[in-house]
């Protein structure tokens, strides 16, 4: 287009080139005769015509202009582009590792916290006079060392901060995807809620523990040589399990712990788990 557009211009610049007529000596071009100053009906047509050829050639110019403008704005358009795709990229790249990291942190949270829920159920059988009768000070603390775990999901978030904080979540071209990493931190102050409970219950069993039972004969500690004569031997946390109220603690610790892996801990593993094929997904339109 922009060759058809010089060719016009060439051909207007040559018609509009001042022409020697036969006889006039050179370099008279140009000058006005007394003939040329009588202008008549025909002079005046070709007069219009050369207005109407010099603004075809001004609307030609500014065309060219245009033109251009759009080309060196496309240009520009493709070389940001190419410099967002590269951005997204990389934070996509990073994104997948951390979520990866996330999903292993997340299944090992789940497998203390059922281990949690099994070792609650163990204590809570031991209110069965029956079954206490049975076992020895040094099986009570084998049980209760099974809920000395402690479950706290803290995923990694650096890169999900970053590429929300400087806006870059318009880079990536699924909806979806962006909706799942705007959210997910929202997820996990949730988790953190039930997670708090489960301390709070936890903390108070250890109260208990230390205010009516014995931590020596939980830990299967001989304390015979320091109290001397005053020892009795008889130290025992079987009276723990004539409480009502600590048999309502643990029973509602072990519920606590188990909402956390059904309602919060799995449904999470599967938004993460999509997550992770969405960015996969996501890499290959950007790439």
């Amino acid at each position: 287009m922009i060759k058809f557009f010089r060719k016009i211009r060439r051909q207007l610049l040559t018609k509009n080139l001042p022409v020697r007529q036969a006889g006039q000596p050179s370099g008279q071009e140009g000058k006005l005769s007394s003939s040329d100053l009588q202008v008549g009906p025909t002079a005046r047509l070709e007069s219009s015509g050369q207005v109407g050829r010099y603004l075809l050639y001004a609307i030609s110019e500014i065309i060219l202009v245009v033109i251009g403008i759009l080309i060196a704005l496309a240009i520009n358009n493709i070389n940001e582009r190419h410099k967002e795709r590269k951005t997204a990229l990389s934070y996509l790249n990073s994104l997948h590792e951390e979520f990866e990291f996330n999903l292993a942190l997340l299944e090992k949270t789940i497998k203390i916290s059922e281990g949690l829920s099994i070792g609650a159920e163990n204590i809570r059988i031991l209110f069965n006079p029956q079954v206490l009768d049975t076992v020895s000070e040094q099986r009570i603390g084998q049980v209760f060392n099974d809920l000395n775990n402690v479950t706290v999901y803290s995923p990694s978030n650096g890169a999900l901060l970053e590429i929300i904080s400087s806006g870059s979540l318009k880079l990536l071209e699924n909806s979806q995807l962006k909706q799942h990493l705007a959210g997910f931190e929202k997820r996990v102050a949730r988790i953190r809620v039930q997670e708090e409970e489960i301390l709070r219950l936890r903390s108070e069993m250890g109260v208990f523990i230390r205010q009516k039972g014995s931590m020596a004969a939980l830990l299967s500690i001989d304390i015979s040589s320091d109290v001397g004569d005053n020892y009795s031997g008889t130290l025992s946390n079987k009276s723990l399990f004539k409480s009502t109220y600590f048999l309502n603690t643990i029973v509602f610790y072990g519920l606590v712990q188990k909402s956390a892996v059904d309602s919060y801990y799995i449904p999470l593993t599967h938004v993460i788990e999509e997550i992770i094929s969405l960015i996969e997904k996501e890499i290959e339109i950007q790439s």
